[in-house]
């Protein structure tokens, strides 16, 4: 099974642009904020400076001007032979890439918008959505987020710990502005939060987390053999 860590520009700032052994790839983005997805450069750099490491681009919910950014990253990352593997987390991007059958980099579809779509992803849309691009990834925090997914098919997973997500917001913890401008405050730190709705609770950014490390090896054990091809670290 592989491993894989989560990582930004901040977080290898933070480390002096090291990461630890025992990680076979690198999930180099952000899921939840569009501000921290990088440019080519960045992943081109990301690949000099860790050489060995599968480079993963991780996207997040997108508005106009970052789909193009984003879109941009990923045709050149691909053409360029340094990107192979994205994952998505919002719609208009999915419709992009599957849509544009010259760009065959492999999709997984992000936990965001499998918690966003829910049952939906049963639907004969988006089987044959999935069928027509040969998606059959799709990374999962939970028991919640499996049970979306049809059981009886050869879906891959890829499970993230040691946080489960909750919910994003649009009111920044730190400036504490509702849609301010984003100079990066919150950087990569994870801050514990006081909550009447679930213990273990946790703001980084823009979205609140739970800690499922408990919940790790039920959701393995409930799953046949195989059915996991990563583990996914945010360390």
């Amino acid at each position: 099974m592989e491993r894989a860590l989560i990582v930004n520009d901040d977080w290898l700032k933070a480390h002096g642009g090291k990461t630890p052994g025992g990680f076979d790839s690198l999930y180099y983005g952000d899921e939840f904020c569009q501000v921290k997805i990088p440019g080519l450069g960045g992943i081109k750099k990301a690949a000099r400076n860790l050489p060995g490491k599968k480079i993963i681009l991780l996207t997040s919910v997108l508005t106009q001007e970052y789909l193009k950014r984003t879109v941009r990253t990923i045709r050149e990352g691909f053409s360029g032979g340094c990107l192979d593997e994205v994952v998505v987390n919002d719609i208009g991007l999915l419709h992009y890439l599957v849509n544009k059958p010259d760009v065959k980099v492999a999709i997984n579809i992000g936990r965001v918008l499998v918690y966003t779509l829910g049952f939906s992803l049963r639907s004969p849309f988006f089987i044959k959505m999935f069928k027509k691009r040969k998606i059959d990834a799709f990374e999962a925090d939970s028991l919640d987020s499996f049970g979306y997914l049809r059981t009886k098919s050869a879906l891959k997973y890829n499970l993230h710990a040691p946080y489960r997500y909750l919910a994003q917001t649009r009111f920044c913890g730190h400036t504490q502005k509702f849609n301010g401008g984003c100079d990066r405050h919150c950087g990569d730190d994870v801050r514990p939060v006081i909550s009447g709705v679930t213990d273990k609770m946790f703001l980084k950014g823009n979205v609140y987390l739970k800690d499922n490390s408990a919940d790790i090896a039920r959701i393995r054990g409930s799953l046949p053999a195989g059915r996991i091809k990563r583990l996914v670290f945010c360390l």
